[in-house]
């Protein structure tokens, strides 16, 4: 919706919350600027402004392609992954698959907006401006049960990983096992002097152990979560497999 990426573009959060010193901040002081000074949004803002800035001046407006479409400044832009659950426009008018004029409709649609900390100060009111960002959406939802929004900040992504930890706490210790016993049968042979099927659950328990230390230290110190520390237990698991390889 345009509208509420207006009002999440020019939303305010004021530090300090009273006092002489107080400013006014808004997403154009937090964003993450380009080489030309401008802050960096995702392509298919960008898209979705200029269709609704060809409707206000009553002119056609411009094709949404999919998976790649083309902006006004003849840059080809790929919305891949910002859209989901796509029909398409066929040449007959008729909705058709993931190949056609252009898009009809989506199910899906996944907004970016990219913050800068610069120093202290900054990363305080960064987290201030994420708290306020995820209390607009669930307003937001509020008014429109039919929608479902789901906002993934820093402090989100803490919440997350502590309450999938419990949550998940099933497949986790059955996908354990499943390891532990991948472990041993790498690193067991015909000859038993040879084989050492401890060598690979001692393995799987250090990395399990790291892990789970990881997570422990990061949550005690208060670390920013992001999306890089999601496939850090598939890096684990492939450093296990060239251990037991070897």
């Amino acid at each position: 919706d345009s509208n509420q990426h207006k009002l999440i573009y020019h939303m305010q959060v004021t530090v300090p919350p009273s006092g002489p010193t107080s400013f006014n901040y808004s997403f154009s002081h937090l964003c993450l600027p380009d080489d030309k000074n401008v802050c960096i949004v995702d392509d298919i803002i960008r898209a979705m402004e200029e269709m609704r800035s060809a409707q206000a001046a009553n002119r056609s407006a411009p094709v949404l392609r999919y998976p790649i479409t083309r902006l006004a400044d003849g840059r080809q832009a790929y919305i891949g992954h910002q859209l989901g659950g796509v029909q398409i426009w066929a040449p007959n008018g008729a909705a058709r698959g993931l190949r056609g004029e252009g898009v009809r409709s989506a199910r899906a649609l996944q907004l970016t907006y990219y913050l800068q900390a610069r120093g202290g100060l900054m990363e305080g009111v960064a987290s201030q401006w994420e708290k306020t960002f995820c209390r607009q959406l669930r307003e937001f939802a509020a008014l429109h049960p039919q929608l479902g929004l789901y906002p993934a900040t820093s402090s989100s992504l803490r919440t997350d990983f502590q309450f999938s930890s419990v949550l998940a706490r099933r497949p986790l210790l059955a996908s354990l096992g499943l390891c532990g016993v991948l472990a041993v049968l790498c690193c067991s042979m015909r000859d038993c002097v040879r084989s050492k099927p401890w060598l690979g659950m001692l393995a799987l328990l250090s990395v399990t152990l790291a892990g789970l230390t990881a997570a422990g230290i990061l949550n005690l110190s208060g670390s920013t979560y992001n999306s890089t520390y999601l496939g850090i237990p598939f890096v684990m698991l492939g450093k296990l497999t060239i251990i037991n390889h070897r």
